[in-house]
């Protein structure tokens, strides 16, 4: 495994203390790399990461040099479009497109497109602008066709990219919304939200098909009075489980993880020791493990103190943890589409990746096998029907 710390990537004055990096994503395929915080603005990085064999988290003046040899050390354009800090970035699954939302409640689609020069560009392709608070989560369906966005007004709104319009707007919990994802087939849209509840909305009727009561099951999410922004909920790949991070079982920090399998009746509950956990996100392609060919996803969440698990759903417990990056709370994480490498950011404004190794983490399933996978997979539950 190889560590290794951007100390190029940055938002604020270049030379100065670097303000915070509140959000990150990693092209598909491409890999160019995206970067939003607080001071409003986007970067868009394009840049090979090397890893080295020997990755001190400090290097001195003739590591740097080497480095500037060997990689970009400016973004290749730069975003100027919110209004107030930026909260959320995420790139389509096809990596054609990616959105943005932030404090001034717009969310914000932008496309690739090439000035008379044949300089590659990006531009605003349609802004949004019907929440009333921030937006501080967003998720693209399977298909690119659709947006779910998630805000402070407590309200869920999906957006066509095909008629640029607004949908439909999902009501229903009591406070404001901390994440939002879809399912691998695309059949339910989940939301988590600060009143300690999961809603599960069937996409073809958009009605609210289950309600996951965290509070009837012994298990509160933290309350603060800041809000956090950082405790979004994921689905797997493989599509079986439902992940929600910053939640407290027992007095100390947990990760729920509802199994799809069975009605999302069963749960798993990884607790931690004396730290929180604010950031969570799966890996984007299926593992086969190497001993018994079992086929599964990973993955990854990120704490406070700059903790970061590896976990495998279908073990029930951690894979890999590593501590020694930095004291600092992540406040996002991308994995690249090889499915071998880790990026996070930090409070900070410092960004950091990992790149693990196939007897870690498994042998990642080729393209072909992956989708054959998911196909059989939307055979098998893409219409499943669970109880309320």
């Amino acid at each position: 495994r190889k560590i290794k710390s951007f100390e190029w990537i940055y938002h604020g004055k270049k030379n100065k203390k670097p303000i915070s990096v509140f959000s990150i994503d990693i092209q598909p395929f491409n890999e160019l790399f995206l970067t939003a915080g607080q001071d409003s603005i986007i970067k868009i990085w394009k840049t090979i990461f090397i890893f080295k064999k020997k990755n001190p988290l400090r290097f001195d003046n003739s590591q740097k040099k080497n480095i500037l040899n060997n990689e970009i050390k400016i973004p290749s354009f730069v975003l100027h479009t919110h209004q107030g800090q930026v909260n959320i970035i995420r790139w389509s699954l096809d990596g054609s497109l990616f959105a943005s939302g932030g404090d001034d409640g717009f969310l914000i689609i932008y496309e690739k497109v090439k000035n008379p020069i044949q300089k590659t560009m990006w531009r605003i392709f349609q802004t949004f602008r019907s929440h009333t608070g921030d937006i501080v989560d967003l998720a693209w369906t399977p298909n690119n066709s659709f947006l779910a966005s998630a805000s402070l007004d407590n309200n869920i709104l999906i957006w066509s990219l095909d008629s640029k319009s607004l949908i439909i707007k999902l009501s229903g919990h009591s406070t404001w919304v901390k994440g939002v994802s879809w399912d691998s087939t695309g059949k339910f849209l989940a939301s988590h939200g600060a009143d300690h509840k999961i809603f599960l909305w069937d996409t073809n009727s958009w009605q609210l098909t289950k309600i996951i009561n965290l509070e009837k099951k012994f298990i509160k999410s933290q309350i603060n009075k800041k809000v956090n922004l950082f405790s979004r909920s994921f689905w797997s790949t493989c599509g079986d489980y439902l992940i929600i991070c910053n939640t407290f079982y027992k007095k100390k920090s947990s990760i729920l993880i509802f199994s799809r399998i069975d009605g999302f009746k069963k749960l798993l509950c990884i607790v931690g020791k004396n730290f929180l956990t604010r950031a969570i996100r799966c890996s984007p392609r299926l593992y086969r493990n190497l001993e018994d060919q079992k086929i599964y996803s990973f993955f990854s969440s990120g704490s406070t103190e700059g903790k970061i698990n590896l976990l495998n759903p279908s073990l029930y417990r951690t894979s890999i943890q590593i501590k020694n990056i930095k004291k600092n709370q992540i406040t996002d994480m991308t994995w690249a589409a090889c499915g071998y490498r880790l990026f996070v950011s930090f409070l900070d404004g410092t960004t950091a990746g990992i790149q693990f190794e196939e007897k870690e983490i498994g042998k990642i399933l080729k393209k072909q096998e992956h989708f054959e996978f998911l196909r059989n997979y939307f055979l098998k539950f893409g219409r499943l029907k669970i109880d309320k």
